[in-house]
C-alpha cells in the first residue's frame, strides 16, 4: 500500500454518498456522521504509510478500541453494503433467503445495529469493499450438519474458496454464528508463481465453568 492507494480509496468511498439520494431510505445526515469517522481514519492512514508497521498497527488499534469511533465505521460500511444492494437489487434480490424482501433485509440485516453479517451479507461487503482493491477472502468453515443453507453452501463455495491474492487475502474461520480470523503466513514460490498458505489458529472452547479446553490448528494450501 502506499499513499496513492489511499487517496484513491478516499475517493472511492466518497463517491458512495451519491447513492444516498438515489437510495431514498437512509438519512443522509447519518450517513454523514458515520461517514466522518472512516475518512477520518483512512487520512491518518495516509499520513502513516510511511511510517513503521508498528505504528500503524497502534493506530488501528486506537481506533477500533474507542467504542464510539469504530460502530461509526462499522455502521458506514454497513449503510454502504444497504445502498450498494439498492442500487444491485437485480443482482442480489434471488439469493436473499426465507422469502424476505429486499428492502426488508437491508433494514434486519445490512443495516442492523451490533447484528452478525450473513453469508449473503459478508458477500455483498466483498462486492464493493475488498474486490475494487483486488483483496481477496477466504471463508473457512467449521459446524455441524445444518449449519448452512443450500444458498450458503453454494456462495461459501463459488464466492470466498478463493486462492490467495498478491495484493492481501483475509482468511476468516465461520462457526457457530460468528467469525474468528486467521493470521497467515504466506510464502511465494521461487518462481514467482505459486507457494503456500499457512493458516495458524488457535481456539478457546469452553467444556464448563471453569474448565477449558485450548486447541491448535494449523493447515496448507497450494496455490
Amino acid at each position: 500500500m502506499n499513499r496513492s492507494n489511499v487517496v484513491e480509496e478516499i475517493a472511492r468511498i466518497r463517491s458512495f454518498g451519491s447513492l444516498v439520494e438515489a437510495a431514498g431510505s437512509v438519512d443522509s445526515w447519518l450517513y454523514e456522521k458515520t461517514a466522518g469517522e472512516t475518512i477520518n481514519f483512512l487520512k491518518d492512514l495516509h499520513n502513516s504509510v510511511n511510517c513503521p508497521l508498528q505504528s500503524r498497527a497502534d493506530l488501528l488499534m486506537r481506533r477500533f478500541n474507542d467504542t464510539k469511533i469504530s460502530n461509526s465505521i462499522i455502521f458506514h460500511l454497513r449503510l454502504i453494503s444497504s445502498l450498494w444492494t439498492a442500487a444491485h437489487a437485480q443482482t442480489y434480490e434471488g439469493l436473499i433467503p426465507d422469502g424476505v424482501s429486499l428492502d426488508e433485509y437491508r433494514k434486519k440485516t445490512l443495516e442492523a445495529h451490533n447484528g452478525q453479517l450473513d453469508i449473503l451479507g459478508a458477500a455483498i461487503l466483498v462486492d464493493w469493499l475488498l474486490n475494487p482493491m483486488g483483496i481477496k477472502l477466504n471463508i473457512v468453515t467449521l459446524g455441524g450438519k445444518g449449519l448452512f443453507t443450500t444458498l450458503d453452501e453454494h456462495l461459501l463455495t463459488t464466492r470466498f474458496a478463493q486462492s490467495v491474492s498478491s495484493v492481501g487475502t483475509c482468511h476468516l474461520l465461520y462457526r457457530f454464528d460468528h467469525y474468528d480470523i486467521l493470521y497467515t503466513q504466506d510464502y511465494s514460490g521461487i518462481d514467482g508463481t505459486g507457494g503456500t498458505s499457512t493458516i495458524f489458529f488457535l481456539s478457546i472452547f469452553m467444556r464448563s465453568s471453569n474448565n477449558y479446553e485450548i486447541s491448535y490448528l494449523q493447515t496448507s494450501s497450494s496455490t
